[in-house]
């Protein structure tokens, strides 16, 4: 398996999102995961701080485990690995909204800023329509995103660029709410044969991409991470 490096050119499409306004000044973490096997289990968790967590099947042959990380510093992280017939999910989420402070005598009502991110999707053992890596960034209150992911077998390590326009609130100011998501999905194929292989799907990225800004513009995350 060769490893491949993607560079993608964000072209974002809208998308219509609940309640978006209502993710400003709201930071936080989440996590879930499920395994489905002999004994289903699974996990979830919300918090504002850096967040892990993992199941592992009690089954005798270890037929599926699902693991999680979500930290507005240390980034999302999703593995999800199943066999004989068994299936996982995970899920680690983060959600931070950056203020944009204008340089002193801007008067414009917009501003256009750009930005880098960066992902690593990793699939092993899969067959047709068993695993799946995806990373997903949102502009919440902008109602946009991107999801990068894979369903064959191989990794994709992969830089995303984009430009986008925010317009000024008459009581936030410059705002832009960012949600960045990693998620597996394995699923094991069936019939299990004894020998079947293990499959697993991996996710991960930073907590918030790289916000390039305009000469004299600044900014700060309402989680008090550093920013851009």
């Amino acid at each position: 398996m060769n490893p491949r490096r993607n560079e993608n050119r964000i072209v974002f499409a809208s998308f219509l999102l609940c309640c978006s306004t209502g993710w400003a000044q709201a930071f936080s973490t989440s996590i879930n995961g499920t395994a489905n096997t002999c004994t289903p289990m699974q996990y979830s968790e919300t918090g504002t701080k850096f967040l892990s967590d993992k199941i592992a099947d009690s089954c005798p042959d270890g037929s599926a485990s699902a693991a999680s990380t979500a930290g507005l510093v240390l980034g999302e992280g999703a593995l999800a690995t199943a066999q004989n017939g068994a299936g996982a999910t995970a899920r680690g989420m983060a959600i931070q909204t950056a203020t944009l402070i204008p340089p002193k005598g801007y008067t414009r009502k917009t501003v256009t800023f750009s930005f880098t991110d960066t992902y690593k999707l990793s699939l092993d053992g899969v067959g047709p329509g068993t695993g799946k890596a995806e990373i997903c960034l949102g502009f919440l209150n902008l109602g946009n995103k991107v999801c990068p992911s894979i369903e064959t077998n191989g990794v994709n390590n992969g830089t995303m660029h984009g430009t986008f326009v925010v317009t000024k609130l008459p009581v936030s100011g410059f705002i832009l709410t960012i949600g960045k998501q990693a998620y597996a999905e394995a699923a094991g194929n069936a019939p299990p044969p004894p020998t079947e292989p293990l499959v697993q799907a991996e996710a991960a990225t930073t907590s918030h991409p790289k916000l390039i800004l305009p000469k004299g513009w600044k900014c700060k995350y309402d989680s008090g991470t550093p920013c851009p």
